[in-house]
């Protein structure tokens, strides 16, 4: 088969094939495939006998044309010779070595004949050869190839240079198994020729250890430097292998080309590696970011990057890293506020268990260590019953003198007797006992008052004895006259707290001299009634007795006054009883072990506000602290703005509580309240009814032709205006009439109330009703306060299981007007002469007529001036009130709505 290919060495174009044992493991680098002999005849060409050493292209030529031959069963001898000639480069010679080392060095050579149309050497070829000698186990390169330690042997050897053979010494030596691999399938598919040159990898740009930085990029010495890994060089293989796969004109990569790839490939994957440690990514994402850096657009920011900044490095320097950092970090953000959210809910709700559980208990200690509302309402109950009945004295006398027949009658009288005085320690029983006389005996008498003490001891009534009544007879009739001159006394009482325990009568233990009138001169038992009138009419002071008469109708105010006069001097006696009831010496209110809620016997119990800070506004927790807080006070009132309250130095309040409007569908509005107003133009001047120049801390004041009243600030600097009267209504006179509306009538203004939360002016003070008389009750001792032309009654609790009576609401009462409608309506007089400037006292009386069109509102309404007369409610006169307060910047003006 080799006949007629037998081409000596020397001739152009010739390639040496070397033939050896193909059973010889070192020859090959895999596994092969036996197939058939191609020439069984042919000693020299035995089956499996073909190999290589260099040349691989050729090689595979040739034996491809032979196994054509071979099929095509075509006699040798018959192929023509120009064939032959064309084929030359691929002609090889064939010879028999015993060991591979001398097939290797037989053919480490290259012919003269083909060094002038050969292509360029490639250190993969001789790098084949060392890597054969080693698997055949003969040493290393060193030792095989010692001229290959100079450019002038490798040069005279193998007819190569230098960047050669330090390629070759390099992919032996410096460069790790897997960038050798990679780069041997990429020279094998792209030709070193046309891929790559020597320099690149004679100047070690693949060895382990070698680092592109240099200049500018100093810094980042350590991001390019080659490691063990193979990372960034199999990376930069790749991205060399994409660069050239895209280039148009194929041109092979230089030293110059590959060390700013290098550069580049470092930068990217340092910044890849710091995003993964950022941020974690999927692959799919790395792929993504590997696949836009080898199209090579990110090379720019990269080098930039490399040469303007130092390690770390800023990730948003670059662009593709910078949009997916921001990305990354808005869903980190969104997935940090999530979690965050998720905290705050988690901490929300623990902090609002544990805000709860503490306000729970404290709230469970001001019910076990204050007063109850129950416990506050008997109290207030108690009290309101004893400056009632601190004003009525009662005196029960029973004369038993002369015992009655009927001992019934006198039992009857003596049960009737104490009742009188249980109704009250104000109440004192007086009991004559019986003398002797000429129809009874000494016996008898004893009976009868045995049987008087034994009733009264029965009914555990307390009985004072020791009081004697002292007897003035006629000195005319003293010896005619045998009736004593003494009579002994018992006093009963509720109590031992009764007040008459203090009178002069039972400290002194006597009563008189009394007259003792004749017997014929008796009328009834009055004996000490009329000596009391007696002593009166006869110029003496002792015992004192007022009289007052009857007075007219017209004369009712006179009465009242001196009602209230008598009052007074009576309340301001040291002799007195006391003005508040009498109850044992309690320490002060104070709630110990409170853990968030505080307490003070002048404020109450109070909540802590910042625990609703915590929260948002509008939170499900805040809410539910805010009912939380609402139920506190509810149970627990705060003392009420408006209601009176002891000064430091004064009397205490006669009753204890205040205005109870936890259940008030209609509460008071709180005239010190804060609102805020629009701002508006006023009308012009020709559009005006009226207007006023503020004064005296009042704002301005101009009323439209459609009855709308603008307020306004016109000084120069911002005010503030409190709860302050607006404008009168001028002079007038009262109509007594049938009203059935509110205060507005059609024919001026009507003394009317429908609630005890309604406002009345006291002393140009605003207050509602319920807390002037809570004012009355605390400071003045008045328990009854009536409404002219009204019903007022007391407001009471829904009566529970087993109670007798229900309980009073604390100072709340039912306010109505008279059954007949009747009351009292102001009609102020018609305005004269120019009205557009008038007094502000006058300005209400441009309503006349139209008292529907009056404003009325939670803003300003009409309220009446009130006054006490005795103990009545009584009208002054009727004003517009402003019922808040507001800032106006100056020049500013609004509308009440």
């Amino acid at each position: 088969m080799a006949e007629g290919f037998r081409t000596d060495a020397n001739l152009g174009g010739t390639e040496k094939v070397a033939i050896c044992d193909p059973t010889n493991a070192a020859m090959l680098e895999s596994k092969y495939t036996a197939m058939a002999s191609l020439h069984p005849e042919c000693s020299e060409l035995p089956p499996f006998s073909v190999g290589y050493v260099k040349g691989w292209h050729r090689c595979t030529a040739l034996l491809g044309l032979l196994g054509g031959l071979y099929e095509l069963q075509f006699p040798l001898a018959e192929v023509p010779d120009h064939f032959k000639a064309s084929v030359k480069t691929i002609h090889g010679t064939v010879g028999s070595y015993a060991t591979p080392r001398e097939q290797v060095f037989a053919n480490r050579g290259i012919t003269l004949a083909s060094t002038g149309t050969r292509r360029a050497p490639n250190c993969f070829v001789f790098l084949r050869q060392v890597e054969v000698l080693q698997r055949a186990g003969h040493g290393n390169a060193t030792q095989q190839f010692e001229e290959w330690g100079n450019a002038t042997a490798i040069s005279r050897a193998f007819n190569i240079g230098k960047q050669e053979s330090n390629a070759v010494s390099n992919l032996q030596s410096n460069v790790t198994m897997d960038t050798r691999l990679r780069l041997k399938a990429v020279i094998k598919t792209k030709g070193m020729r046309n891929f790559l040159h020597h320099e690149v990898i004679g100047r070690g740009i693949f060895n382990v250890g070698f680092s592109s930085a240099s200049g500018p990029t100093e810094g980042w010495v350590s991001a390019m430097t080659n490691t063990d890994s193979s990372e960034l060089v199999l990376f930069l293989i790749e991205r060399m292998c994409c660069d050239w796969d895209h280039q148009a004109i194929k041109k092979a990569f230089t030293y110059k080309d590959a060390l700013a790839l290098h550069q580049s490939t470092a930068m990217f994957l340092h910044f890849l590696g710091r995003l993964k440690q950022v941020c974690p990514v999927s692959d799919e994402v790395v792929d993504q970011l590997k696949s836009q850096f080898l199209l090579g657009g990110v090379d720019p920011e990269l080098q930039v990057t490399a040469e303007q900044s130092v390690p770390p490095g800023d990730l948003k320097a670059v662009g593709v890293f910078r949009a997916l950092l921001v990305k990354r970090e808005t869903e980190i953000q969104i997935q940090a506020d999530e979690k965050a959210q998720e905290l705050a809910k988690k901490v929300a709700a623990a902090t609002l268990e544990q805000l709860r559980a503490q306000l729970t208990a404290d709230v469970e200690k001001f019910r076990n260590q204050l007063p109850s509302k129950l416990d506050e309402t008997v109290e207030f109950a108690k009290d309101m019953k004893y400056i009632r009945d601190r004003q009525m004295f009662v005196v029960a006398c029973m004369d038993c003198t002369v015992w009655p027949s009927n001992n019934k009658y006198v039992m009857d009288c003596l049960d009737l007797m104490h009742n009188v005085c249980a109704l009250s320690s104000r109440n004192v029983g007086h009991i004559q006992l019986p003398m002797h006389h000429s129809s009874t005996t000494m016996q008898a008498i004893i009976k009868h008052r045995r049987k008087l003490e034994d009733a009264m001891l029965a009914t555990n009534s307390e009985i004072r004895h020791g009081v004697t009544l002292m007897f003035a007879k006629d000195s005319t009739r003293s010896g005619s006259d045998r009736r004593p001159a003494t009579q002994n006394v018992l006093t009963l009482f509720s109590d031992k707290s009764c007040k008459w325990n203090e009178s002069e009568a039972l400290q002194s233990g006597c009563i008189g001299p009394l007259p003792l009138i004749r017997v014929s001169d008796m009328q009834g038992f009055a004996e000490f009634g009329r000596a009391c009138v007696q002593r009166t009419l006869g110029g003496q002071t002792q015992p004192r007795v007022v009289y007052y008469g009857l007075l007219r109708e017209e004369h009712k105010k006179v009465m009242a006054e001196i009602e209230a006069d008598v009052f007074k001097h009576w309340d301001s006696l040291a002799s007195s009883p006391s003005k508040t009831r009498p109850r044992p010496p309690a320490e002060e209110l104070k709630v110990e072990g409170l853990t968030m809620c505080t307490f003070s016997a002048a404020t109450g119990a109070c909540w802590p506000d910042h625990v609703l800070e915590k929260f948002p506004a509008h939170s499900a927790e805040h809410k539910e602290l805010a009912e939380m807080k609402n139920k506190l006070y509810e149970e627990f009132p705060r003392p009420s703005s408006n209601a009176a309250s002891a000064a430091p130095g004064s009397a205490p309040p006669r009753v204890v509580g205040r205005p109870d409007f936890t259940d008030s569908e209609n509460p008071p509005l709180d005239v010190e309240r804060m609102i805020d107003v629009e701002t508006v133009s006023p009308p012009p001047p020709a559009e005006r009814l009226a207007s006023v120049v503020g004064k005296h801390g009042r704002p301005s004041i101009i009323v439209s032709k459609n009855f709308d009243v603008f307020i306004g600030n016109e000084t120069q600097a911002a005010a503030t205006y409190t709860a302050c009267e607006l404008f009168g209504f001028g002079t007038g006179n009262f109509e007594f009439k049938l009203v059935h509306g509110g205060i507005r009538d059609s024919s001026g203004l009507a003394w009317r109330f429908q609630s005890d939360t309604d406002i009345v002016a006291v002393d140009k003070k605003l207050c509602c009703i319920a807390d002037f008389m809570h004012r009355c009750a605390t400071q003045q001792g008045l328990a009854d306060v009536g409404i002219q032309e009204h019903t007022i009654k007391p407001k009471m609790h829904a009566a529970e299981a087993g109670e007798n009576e229900p309980l009073p609401v604390p100072f709340r009462y039912t306010v109505e007007p008279l059954e007949s409608k009747r009351t009292h309506v102001f009609r102020p007089n018609p305005l004269t002469g120019n009205n557009v400037e008038m007094k502000v006292a006058s300005v209400g009386a441009l309503w006349i007529g139209n008292w529907d069109k009056l404003p009325e509102s939670k803003m300003a309404k009409c309220v009446w001036e009130v006054e006490l007369r005795g103990n009545k409610l009584s009208a002054i006169k009727p004003k517009m009130f402003l019922t808040c307060a507001l800032a106006l910047p100056n020049d500013a003006w609004c509308k009440l709505k």
